[in-house]
């Protein structure tokens, strides 16, 4: 009878998870979808005219965010990133999409926080004070074990991918309640949903912007601010070589997952139709079989989920 009932736990999940996989990445691998996704009438009318900040424009999700934004009638959008010669050619591409909409490049290293309350005011004033909407896809990833793991490098995470988003949200956020409506796009991560093995300093970072935005939502929803926490799974981005070892070097190395992950073109076309269109608030994007599962499976069984990630990390021990 006991095994009857594993088996029904695992069962109902999995069988679920297949029901809630979008049928387009049940057709095909995340890693052949075609960049078919394009912003919609619904969001292209939603943004006409808009000004948007967008962090981590300097390469994979926040440029295709940045791109896909440039195709809308945008009046001004601030680009920013670490790497000035990317961002520049981002903004290259970007006016050849829209020559009509003004586009500035504002580097910032998101490690210093200071630097990032510096950007959100110059970006607020590229805007003439008027942002209409926010867009917080600066981040990084780590990949070391949590007896290998610095307190260093989990601070560091936690200023990328969290706190420079606080900052600079505080910054910006109060012009948006004086004029009653603006929007914030944060991008978490499926780990900040679940946390695996090897990532304790990148799932604290983005559990805490989920918790983040589910308070934030709370509170500024009465003054026309919608705020929305996208958790992508994995997306052909260089998320992996940029990645943080233990001791804080650089990982330096694409990891398959990542190599096979989504387009982050669609992804970003999914996103904004989601907000803009569809008013979604909390969702998951780019999520293969093995990411929505185990996310059902943290509610329907979540010792059987407990027990594979413990497996997993001892596979991942033996294999090194």
């Amino acid at each position: 009878m006991e095994m009857l009932k594993s088996i029904a736990l695992l069962l109902l999940p999995l069988s679920a998870a297949s029901f809630f996989v979008p049928s387009t990445y049940r057709k095909e691998s995340l890693s052949r979808l075609a960049a078919s996704i394009e912003i919609n009438e619904k969001t292209a009318k939603e943004l006409t005219d808009k000004s948007a900040i967008v962090t981590g424009a300097s390469s994979g999700l926040g440029k295709a965010l940045a791109l896909q934004l440039a195709k809308c009638d945008m009046k001004k959008i601030v680009l920013s990133g670490r790497n000035m010669d990317s961002l520049q050619d981002v903004k290259e591409q970007c006016d050849a999409l829209n020559s009509q909409c003004e586009f500035h490049v504002l580097p910032c290293d998101l490690s210093d926080i200071e630097a990032s309350k510096k950007f959100a005011k110059d970006a607020l004033s590229k805007c003439n004070d008027n942002v209409d909407v926010l867009v917080l896809c600066g981040g990084m990833s780590s990949r070391s074990s949590f007896l290998e793991s610095s307190y260093e490098v989990d601070e560091m995470l936690m200023k990328v991918n969290f706190l420079s988003g606080s900052a600079i949200s505080k910054e910006i956020v109060p012009s948006m309640v004086d004029k009653g409506s603006g929007s914030i796009i944060w991008i978490s991560s499926v780990q900040g949903l679940i946390g695996t093995p090897y990532r304790t300093s990148y799932a604290a970072s983005k559990f805490a912007v989920q918790g983040y935005c589910e308070a934030l939502r709370s509170e500024l929803t009465s003054s026309g601010i919608s705020v929305h926490c996208v958790s992508p799974g994995y997306i052909s981005t260089n998320l992996s070589l940029n990645a943080a070892n233990g001791d804080g070097s650089s990982y330096g190395k694409m990891d398959q997952t990542t190599a096979n992950g989504a387009n982050p073109n669609q992804v970003a076309g999914e996103i904004l139709n989601n907000v803009f269109s569809k008013g979604k608030s909390d969702f998951v994007v780019a999520a293969g079989f093995s990411a929505t599962a185990a996310i059902i499976l943290k509610f329907f069984a979540p010792k059987f989920l407990e027990q594979k990630l413990v497996k997993r990390f001892l596979k991942a021990q033996k294999n090194e």
